[in-house]
């Protein structure tokens, strides 16, 4: 999949905007944001937040838990971290730079152990300094960025021994730069063309663990990756449009691989678009799927893994109503092969494996418009059969269907003098499978949410999640193969816009 994160201008956000969050399940939660003019074409935005969720009650009653466990273990499941964010726009220059972290206190320890102990946990970053340059050259547009990345990782988990307990930590330290340059310009006579390069360089892609204080299995295995890339539209009349894309990348330990796309599209009328699309995307093993091993504790050293790669076919349809209200279709066929699974050995332990053969099928509709010319209303349905394995099988937690509702609506007497909008959320999610193949229930999930205008500068938002309290099981692929999921929690929020 592709997925295209715009973030918010600096001369489009609010000049200095606070808010400070809390709910029943324990969240905290207080964001900072400003945007300023610099001068001489300059702009920047900048934003943080900071959270902690002290967690909640956990109930343990009917899963496979160690002897002496309690039956509800108290403040589970808790975490705290931050974000920040900023962005400095300066003529043809932009400049993008990320950080955050967070500790997570899984909800479960190693071997179904629920002691609730703060010591077992994990710690995750991820952070960035990216630059984007834009300017004209000759008949098109240059593009060059180049991003710093980094990530860390670390956790502490305690495995039952007999009647001893073994402290193992993992470390994952991942340091790497991404680079593309691209050229885009229109061919006379046929369309927009666009070509380009682009690479990627790992610093570091270290992992190791300490099992009682002891380091092992130390290893350090930077990729690297060098793609070129083109795509070309051609208008092939009044009505019709082909899109053909290439990607061809080479790397350092999973060799080549060449990725075409094409999209045909006709629009019929000037309401009715249909398109036609087919993919063959591929990912490469991640450094922990083929270079992790703890010694034999729970996972062994994988064989060479090849890319996962997949054929995609996509039709759909989006039609503009009456009304201004649009209609989306989309049915689509997956097939992807040389899945990375974590496969289990004769003693237990997991290693990783090109042992996967997916099929995934589905159809989806979306309806969004206004009712009444005041009621935002947007409604969607998606139905799929997600199968894996030889012979093939439903997939653990994939539901055949799951359906949305959302009304929004302003109440009050119009135009600015509307102080208070109600929304509510509906969501149908149908049965799903565990990973061990046992069937889970569905569950319909509501959601309330009121926002007050309580002045011009604040706003004050509460709400409710899962308003009628529905029991239900998410499946996971941890010492136990599922966990209740939230039950009703209440939330308020304060926005003050400082500066506008």
């Amino acid at each position: 999949a592709n997925i295209n994160i715009v973030t918010r201008s600096p001369v489009d956000a609010d000049r200095l905007r606070a808010s400070a969050e809390t709910d029943s399940a324990g969240e905290r939660k207080l964001s900072l944001s400003a945007s300023m003019n610099l001068g001489h074409g300059a702009n920047l935005l900048i934003s943080a937040s900071v959270f902690n969720n002290l967690g909640v009650p956990f109930a343990t009653g009917g899963l496979a838990v160690l002897p002496g466990t309690a039956s509800v273990v108290p403040n589970a499941d808790g975490e705290r971290g931050y974000h920040t964010f900023a962005n400095l726009i300066w003529h043809n220059w932009s400049f993008i730079a990320y950080f955050n972290s967070r500790l997570k206190q899984t909800p479960i320890g190693v071997g179904t152990s629920f002691n609730g102990d703060p010591a077992q946990h994990a710690v995750d970053g991820r952070s960035f300094l990216g630059a984007f340059y834009k300017r004209s050259a000759g008949p098109g547009q240059l593009l060059w960025q180049i991003f710093y990345d980094r990530y860390r990782y670390q956790d502490r988990y305690d495995y039952p021994d007999g009647n001893a307990v073994d402290t193992v930590r993992d470390f994952n330290f991942g340091d790497w730069i991404d680079s593309q340059v691209a050229y885009s310009l229109t061919v006379p006579q046929v369309g927009p063309l666009t070509v380009g390069v682009s690479g990627s360089w790992d610093l570091r892609a270290r992992q190791y663990n300490l099992e009682e204080g002891l380091r092992q299995d130390d290893t350090d295995n930077p990729n690297r990756d060098a793609a070129f890339f083109a795509q070309q539209e051609w208008k092939l009349s009044a009505q019709w449009k082909l899109d053909g894309g290439v990607r061809f990348d080479a790397t350092r330990w999973y060799g080549n691989f060449l990725s075409p796309r094409l999209a045909l599209v006709w629009q019929s009328s000037p309401r009715t678009v249909y398109k036609l699309v087919y993919g063959r995307p591929f990912r490469n093993p991640s450094a922990f799927e083929q270079f992790y091993n703890d010694g034999g504790l729970s996972y062994a050293p994988a064989p060479q893994l090849h890319p996962e790669s997949a054929n995609t076919f996509e039709v759909s349809m989006e039609r503009q109503l009456a009304h201004a209200w649009t209609l989306v279709a989309n049915s689509s066929y997956y097939r992807i092969n040389h899945v990375i699974e974590a496969v289990y050995l004769a003693d237990g332990v997991q290693q990783y494996r090109n042992a996967g053969l997916d099929r995934s099928m589905g159809l989806e509709f979306e309806l969004s418009g206004k009712l009444w010319d005041r009621l935002e209303t947007s409604a969607s349905a998606s139905f799929g059969n997600a199968a894996g394995g030889q012979p093939l099988l439903r997939l653990a937690n994939s539901p055949a269907q799951i359906s949305k509702l959302r009304l929004g609506a302003p109440l009050g007497g119009g135009g600015m003098h509307e102080r208070l909008f109600l929304s509510c959320a509906l969501q149908w999610i149908s049965a799903r499978n565990s990973w061990t193949g046992d069937r889970l229930g569905g569950a319909l999930l509501a959601d309330f949410t009121g926002t007050l205008k309580l002045h011009p500068r604040f706003d004050l938002e509460a709400g409710v999640r899962n308003a009628f309290d529905r029991r239900y099981e998410d499946p996971i692929f941890l010492s136990v193969d599922r966990l209740p999921g939230d039950g009703r929690t209440a939330f308020v929020r304060l926005v003050w816009r400082a500066w506008e």
